[in-house]
C-alpha cells in the first residue's frame, strides 16, 4: 500500500513522467522550439535603412545642386531682361536723334533751295547771297555726316541688343508644348544647349494660310546663340527647321536684296553662298569666290 501512494505522488508531482527534479523530458514529448542561430552579417532591415539613407543623402544633393543651378539661371535671366531693357532705352534715344537731324537737314535743304533760287536770280546775284549759300551747303554736309554716323551708332545697338537671340522658322505650332519647349526639343536633338539656356522663346505675329509662324528665341547669352547657329545645317536636316540671326531692319533689307540676287546669279549658271553678311558666287568646279557688289556677271 505505501508503495501505491509512492507512485500515485511522483505521478502528480512530475505529471510528464520524468523523474522528480530533473526537468528533462521525454523522447517522445517536443518541447518549444529552439531559438534560431543568428547568421553573421547585418540584419535585412538594417541593410535597407543603410540603403534608404544613402537615397535620401544623394536626392538631398541633387536637389541642393538644382537650387544653385536655378538660382544662377533666375539671376542670369534677370541680368539678359536688365542688359536688353537698357539697350532698348537707349536706341530709343539714338532714333529721336536721327529724327531730329533728319528735320533739321530736311529744313536745311529748303533753305539751300531757297538761296540757290536767288543766287541764279539777277537781281540777288551777290557775294553776300554766295556766301550765305556756301555756309548753309557746308552746314547741310555737316548734318548728314552727323546723322549717318547716329545712324551706325543706333544700328550697332540694335544688333548688339539682338546678339543673344534667333530666330527659328518652320517649328510647327503646338497646343500641349510650349514654344520654349518646342525649341529645346529641336536644340537637343543635334546637341544643342537646351531649356536651361533659354531665357524666353514667343511666336511673331499671327498665323496665315496655316503656316507656322517664326519663333524668336533669347538665350542666356551671345556665346549659347553662336552655339546653335554652328548647328543650322543638322537642324535643317533632322528637324527640317530654318535657324537665323536675329536681324535688325536694316540687315534684313539688305538679306532680302541678296536672296534676289542669289537667285538671279544661280539662273546665270553660278553658285551661291553667304558668309558674314557678303553674296558669294563661284563657277563649279573653281575654289574662287568673289563678292557680289551688285553689278552682275556674264552667264557661264
Amino acid at each position: 500500500m505505501w508503495s501505491s501512494f509512492t507512485r500515485k505522488r511522483d505521478a502528480s508531482t512530475n505529471p510528464i513522467g520524468s523523474p522528480s527534479g530533473s526537468g528533462t523530458l521525454p523522447d517522445d514529448v517536443e518541447g518549444p522550439p529552439a531559438a534560431r542561430p543568428r547568421e553573421d552579417g547585418p540584419e535585412p532591415s538594417e541593410v535597407r535603412i543603410d540603403a534608404l539613407e544613402a537615397r535620401l543623402a544623394k536626392l538631398t544633393e541633387t536637389v541642393k545642386t538644382q537650387g544653385i543651378q536655378l538660382a544662377a539661371y533666375i539671376t542670369s535671366e534677370g541680368a539678359v531682361r536688365e542688359d536688353n531693357a537698357r539697350l532698348k532705352a537707349e536706341l530709343v534715344v539714338e532714333r529721336a536723334k536721327v529724327a531730329s537731324l533728319q528735320e533739321a537737314s530736311e529744313r536745311l535743304d529748303h533753305q539751300v533751295k531757297q538761296l540757290d533760287a536767288k543766287v541764279t536770280h539777277p537781281t540777288y546775284a551777290s557775294v553776300v547771297s554766295q556766301g550765305a549759300a556756301s555756309e548753309l551747303r557746308a552746314a547741310q554736309a555737316k548734318n548728314k555726316e552727323d546723322i549717318e554716323q547716329l545712324r551706325s551708332q543706333a544700328e550697332q545697338q540694335d544688333r548688339q541688343s539682338r546678339a543673344a537671340n534667333i530666330m527659328v522658322f518652320g517649328l510647327q505650332e503646338s497646343d500641349s508644348q510650349s514654344p520654349a519647349e518646342q525649341v529645346s526639343e529641336c536644340l537637343r536633338s543635334v546637341g544643342a544647349p537646351g531649356r536651361e539656356r533659354i531665357v524666353r522663346a514667343v511666336r511673331l505675329g499671327q498665323q496665315q494660310g496655316g503656316q507656322p509662324r517664326p519663333v524668336k528665341v533669347i538665350m542666356a547669352t551671345q556665346a549659347d546663340a553662336v552655339n546653335v547657329l554652328r548647328r543650322t545645317r543638322e537642324l535643317r536636316q533632322r528637324r527640317q527647321v530654318r535657324v537665323d540671326k536675329d536681324l535688325t531692319p536694316t540687315q534684313a533689307r539688305k538679306r532680302s536684296s541678296q536672296l534676289k540676287a542669289a537667285k538671279d546669279l544661280r539662273d546665270l549658271g553660278y553658285f551661291t553662298v553667304f558668309n558674314a553678311e557678303k553674296l558669294l558666287y563661284f563657277k563649279k568646279g573653281s575654289d574662287r569666290r568673289e563678292v557680289f557688289d551688285g553689278r552682275f556677271p556674264s552667264p557661264v
